[in-house]
Protein backbone atom coordinates (compact mmCIF):
# COMPACT_ATOMS: atom_id res chain seq x y z
CA UNK A 1 0.00 0.00 0.00
CA UNK A 2 1.40 3.41 -1.23
CA UNK A 3 1.97 5.93 2.00
CA UNK A 4 2.99 9.69 2.10
CA UNK A 5 6.62 10.20 2.71
CA UNK A 6 8.26 11.43 5.90
CA UNK A 7 10.74 13.37 4.35
CA UNK A 8 10.68 15.55 1.20
CA UNK A 9 13.24 17.46 -0.99
CA UNK A 10 13.38 18.92 -3.85
CA UNK A 11 16.64 19.62 -6.22
CA UNK A 12 16.04 23.30 -7.82
CA UNK A 13 17.90 23.31 -11.03
CA UNK A 14 18.39 24.66 -14.56
CA UNK A 15 18.95 21.62 -17.41
CA UNK A 16 22.71 20.97 -17.77
CA UNK A 17 23.34 22.37 -14.00
CA UNK A 18 24.60 18.52 -13.09
CA UNK A 19 21.17 17.56 -11.88
CA UNK A 20 21.44 14.07 -13.16
CA UNK A 21 25.19 13.58 -11.42
CA UNK A 22 23.81 15.04 -8.20
CA UNK A 23 20.84 13.07 -8.38
CA UNK A 24 23.01 9.64 -9.00
CA UNK A 25 25.16 10.59 -5.90
CA UNK A 26 22.02 10.80 -3.57
CA UNK A 27 20.27 7.45 -5.12
CA UNK A 28 23.74 6.14 -4.71
CA UNK A 29 23.90 6.36 -0.99
CA UNK A 30 20.63 4.24 -0.56
CA UNK A 31 19.40 6.58 1.94
CA UNK A 32 18.11 9.69 -0.18
CA UNK A 33 14.90 8.18 -1.98
CA UNK A 34 15.29 8.06 -5.99
CA UNK A 35 15.06 11.70 -6.90
CA UNK A 36 14.58 12.56 -10.70
CA UNK A 37 12.21 14.58 -12.77
CA UNK A 38 9.26 12.71 -11.35
CA UNK A 39 7.03 14.81 -13.49
CA UNK A 40 2.55 14.76 -13.35
CA UNK A 41 0.07 14.89 -15.46
CA UNK A 42 -2.31 17.84 -15.39
CA UNK A 43 -4.86 18.00 -12.79
CA UNK A 44 -7.89 18.77 -14.89
CA UNK A 45 -10.83 19.69 -14.66
CA UNK A 46 -10.50 21.20 -10.88
CA UNK A 47 -13.68 21.02 -9.41
CA UNK A 48 -15.54 22.45 -6.24
CA UNK A 49 -14.45 20.40 -3.00
CA UNK A 50 -11.07 19.35 -4.79
CA UNK A 51 -8.97 18.89 -1.24
CA UNK A 52 -5.57 18.58 -0.79
CA UNK A 53 -6.01 15.28 0.07
CA UNK A 54 -7.22 14.49 -3.32
CA UNK A 55 -3.86 16.15 -4.71
CA UNK A 56 -1.90 13.77 -2.29
CA UNK A 57 -4.07 10.96 -4.45
CA UNK A 58 -3.30 11.95 -7.84
CA UNK A 59 0.40 12.50 -6.79
CA UNK A 60 1.27 9.31 -5.21
CA UNK A 61 2.61 7.72 -8.48
CA UNK A 62 4.97 10.15 -8.79
CA UNK A 63 5.61 10.55 -4.95
CA UNK A 64 6.22 6.20 -5.36
CA UNK A 65 8.39 6.72 -8.31
CA UNK A 66 11.01 9.16 -5.54
CA UNK A 67 10.65 7.86 -2.91
CA UNK A 68 12.53 4.93 -0.56
CA UNK A 69 12.27 4.16 2.98
CA UNK A 70 9.98 7.46 3.92
CA UNK A 71 12.60 9.55 1.45
CA UNK A 72 11.17 11.55 -1.37
CA UNK A 73 13.19 13.17 -3.77
CA UNK A 74 13.28 14.78 -7.28
CA UNK A 75 14.87 17.69 -9.45
CA UNK A 76 12.43 20.54 -9.78
CA UNK A 77 12.75 22.97 -12.98
CA UNK A 78 11.27 26.56 -12.19
CA UNK A 79 8.34 26.62 -14.81
CA UNK A 80 7.19 23.25 -12.77
CA UNK A 81 7.11 25.02 -9.42
CA UNK A 82 5.46 27.57 -10.68
CA UNK A 83 2.66 25.86 -11.95
CA UNK A 84 2.41 23.94 -8.69
CA UNK A 85 2.51 27.09 -6.68
CA UNK A 86 -0.73 28.61 -9.08
CA UNK A 87 -2.60 25.12 -8.02
CA UNK A 88 -1.80 24.76 -4.78
CA UNK A 89 -3.08 28.42 -4.52
CA UNK A 90 -6.34 27.45 -6.18
CA UNK A 91 -6.61 24.23 -3.86
CA UNK A 92 -6.03 25.55 -0.15
CA UNK A 93 -7.63 28.51 1.28
CA UNK A 94 -4.38 30.37 1.82
CA UNK A 95 -5.11 32.54 4.92
CA UNK A 96 -1.64 34.41 4.95
CA UNK A 97 0.38 31.12 4.16
CA UNK A 98 2.89 31.41 1.93
CA UNK A 99 3.60 28.81 -0.89
CA UNK A 100 6.39 27.15 0.81
CA UNK A 101 4.12 26.91 3.89
CA UNK A 102 1.61 25.01 1.60
CA UNK A 103 3.94 23.23 -0.45
CA UNK A 104 4.54 22.13 3.53
CA UNK A 105 0.80 20.29 3.32
CA UNK A 106 0.97 18.32 0.50
CA UNK A 107 4.67 17.49 0.90
CA UNK A 108 5.93 16.54 4.23
CA UNK A 109 8.97 18.16 5.91
CA UNK A 110 10.05 19.46 2.44
CA UNK A 111 14.09 20.62 2.27
CA UNK A 112 15.40 22.70 -0.86
CA UNK A 113 18.71 22.08 -2.65
CA UNK A 114 19.93 24.92 -5.00
CA UNK A 115 22.12 23.73 -7.62
CA UNK A 116 23.98 25.79 -10.22
CA UNK A 117 26.30 25.66 -12.47
CA UNK A 118 29.11 28.90 -12.59
CA UNK A 119 30.07 28.52 -15.92
CA UNK A 120 27.02 29.42 -17.77
CA UNK A 121 29.55 29.38 -21.52
CA UNK A 122 29.68 25.64 -20.74
CA UNK A 123 26.00 25.27 -19.48
CA UNK A 124 24.78 26.27 -22.99
CA UNK A 125 27.00 24.40 -25.18
CA UNK A 126 26.11 21.21 -23.17
CA UNK A 127 22.67 22.24 -23.62
CA UNK A 128 23.04 22.92 -27.36
CA UNK A 129 25.01 19.61 -27.88
CA UNK A 130 22.43 17.96 -26.23
CA UNK A 131 19.20 19.63 -28.00
CA UNK A 132 21.27 18.46 -31.51
CA UNK A 133 22.63 14.82 -30.47
CA UNK A 134 19.70 14.39 -28.48
CA UNK A 135 21.82 12.62 -25.72
CA UNK A 136 20.73 13.68 -22.21
CA UNK A 137 23.02 11.37 -20.32
CA UNK A 138 26.26 9.71 -21.16
CA UNK A 139 23.63 6.33 -20.55
CA UNK A 140 21.69 7.40 -23.49
CA UNK A 141 24.46 7.32 -26.33
CA UNK A 142 22.20 5.08 -28.30
CA UNK A 143 20.32 7.92 -28.86
CA UNK A 144 22.34 9.84 -31.09
CA UNK A 145 20.61 11.83 -33.69
CA UNK A 146 23.36 14.26 -34.65
CA UNK A 147 26.80 14.99 -35.06
CA UNK A 148 28.32 17.37 -32.70
CA UNK A 149 31.48 17.70 -35.19
CA UNK A 150 28.18 19.43 -37.30
CA UNK A 151 27.02 21.85 -34.59
CA UNK A 152 26.95 25.41 -34.92
CA UNK A 153 26.16 27.73 -32.10
CA UNK A 154 24.87 31.16 -32.64
CA UNK A 155 26.58 33.53 -29.96
CA UNK A 156 23.99 35.48 -29.83
CA UNK A 157 21.40 32.63 -29.05
CA UNK A 158 24.15 31.37 -26.33
CA UNK A 159 24.03 34.78 -24.53
CA UNK A 160 20.04 35.10 -24.69
CA UNK A 161 20.11 31.75 -23.19
CA UNK A 162 22.61 32.69 -20.32
CA UNK A 163 20.19 35.62 -19.49
CA UNK A 164 17.01 33.12 -19.76
CA UNK A 165 18.75 30.57 -17.24
CA UNK A 166 19.57 33.11 -14.97
CA UNK A 167 16.39 34.96 -14.65
CA UNK A 168 15.44 31.35 -13.82
CA UNK A 169 17.58 31.11 -11.00
CA UNK A 170 16.49 34.32 -9.81
CA UNK A 171 13.11 33.11 -9.75
CA UNK A 172 14.11 30.42 -7.51
CA UNK A 173 16.23 32.48 -5.56
CA UNK A 174 13.11 35.02 -5.44
CA UNK A 175 10.70 32.18 -3.96
CA UNK A 176 13.43 31.39 -1.04
CA UNK A 177 13.33 34.53 -0.08
CA UNK A 178 9.75 34.88 -0.23
CA UNK A 179 8.60 31.90 1.65
CA UNK A 180 11.60 32.10 4.36
CA UNK A 181 13.44 28.96 3.07
CA UNK A 182 17.51 28.48 3.60
CA UNK A 183 18.53 25.99 0.70
CA UNK A 184 20.97 23.83 0.84
CA UNK A 185 23.78 25.43 -2.22
CA UNK A 186 26.27 22.67 -4.09
CA UNK A 187 27.88 24.20 -7.26
CA UNK A 188 28.28 22.06 -10.11
CA UNK A 189 31.46 22.57 -10.65
CA UNK A 190 32.56 21.13 -6.99
CA UNK A 191 30.09 18.63 -7.10
CA UNK A 192 32.62 17.41 -9.89
CA UNK A 193 35.28 17.02 -7.57
CA UNK A 194 33.65 15.70 -4.90
CA UNK A 195 30.78 13.54 -5.57
CA UNK A 196 30.66 11.05 -2.23
CA UNK A 197 31.37 14.31 -0.09
CA UNK A 198 28.47 16.68 -1.40
CA UNK A 199 26.08 13.71 -1.06
CA UNK A 200 26.81 13.13 2.60
CA UNK A 201 26.69 17.01 2.75
CA UNK A 202 22.89 16.70 1.96
CA UNK A 203 22.36 13.86 3.73
CA UNK A 204 23.29 15.71 7.16
CA UNK A 205 21.57 19.22 5.78
CA UNK A 206 18.06 16.44 5.22
CA UNK A 207 19.00 14.90 8.90
CA UNK A 208 19.20 11.75 7.43
CA UNK A 209 21.36 9.38 9.54
CA UNK A 210 24.90 7.41 8.08
CA UNK A 211 27.65 5.87 9.07
CA UNK A 212 30.72 7.77 8.60
CA UNK A 213 32.20 5.27 6.18
CA UNK A 214 29.15 5.03 3.52
CA UNK A 215 29.31 2.86 1.09
CA UNK A 216 28.07 3.92 -2.40
CA UNK A 217 26.44 2.15 -5.25
CA UNK A 218 28.57 2.21 -8.46
CA UNK A 219 28.81 5.15 -10.31
CA UNK A 220 26.99 5.03 -13.87
CA UNK A 221 27.47 8.25 -16.03
CA UNK A 222 30.09 9.21 -17.36
CA UNK A 223 31.69 12.78 -18.60
CA UNK A 224 30.15 14.18 -21.51
CA UNK A 225 32.50 17.04 -22.03
CA UNK A 226 35.03 16.39 -24.59
CA UNK A 227 36.85 17.61 -27.81
CA UNK A 228 34.10 18.61 -29.55
CA UNK A 229 32.93 20.84 -26.53
CA UNK A 230 35.88 22.54 -26.46
CA UNK A 231 36.28 23.52 -29.89
CA UNK A 232 32.43 24.89 -29.55
CA UNK A 233 33.72 26.56 -26.91
CA UNK A 234 36.57 27.95 -28.34
CA UNK A 235 34.13 29.16 -31.13
CA UNK A 236 32.37 31.18 -29.20
CA UNK A 237 35.21 32.57 -26.96
CA UNK A 238 36.31 33.41 -30.66
CA UNK A 239 33.54 34.81 -32.07
CA UNK A 240 33.10 37.17 -28.90
CA UNK A 241 36.52 38.35 -29.50
CA UNK A 242 37.25 36.95 -26.00
CA UNK A 243 40.10 34.89 -24.56
CA UNK A 244 39.31 32.59 -21.61
CA UNK A 245 40.21 33.10 -18.57
CA UNK A 246 41.71 30.03 -17.77
CA UNK A 247 43.72 29.68 -21.76
CA UNK A 248 45.50 33.35 -19.56
CA UNK A 249 46.02 31.32 -16.59
CA UNK A 250 47.37 28.51 -18.34
CA UNK A 251 49.43 31.25 -20.60
CA UNK A 252 50.99 32.30 -17.10
CA UNK A 253 51.56 28.86 -15.92
CA UNK A 254 53.57 27.75 -18.95
CA UNK A 255 55.59 31.23 -18.89
CA UNK A 256 56.66 30.34 -15.25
Amino acid sequence: MSEQPRLCYFICCTPRSGSSLLAEALANTGLAGNPDEHTTELLEPWHTGFTVADFRKALQPMLDRGSRDGVFGAKLMWPWLEDLSKKLAFLVPREGASVGEVMAKVFPDPHYIMLTRRDKVRQMISMGRAVWTNVWRSTEAANQQGRVEDLRLDPRAVDHEMRVFRDLEASFERFFFENGIKPFRVVYEQLVDRYEETALEVLDFLGIAHPPSLSFAPRVLERQWDAASDELLRQYYAAKGITPLSEVVQGRDSAN
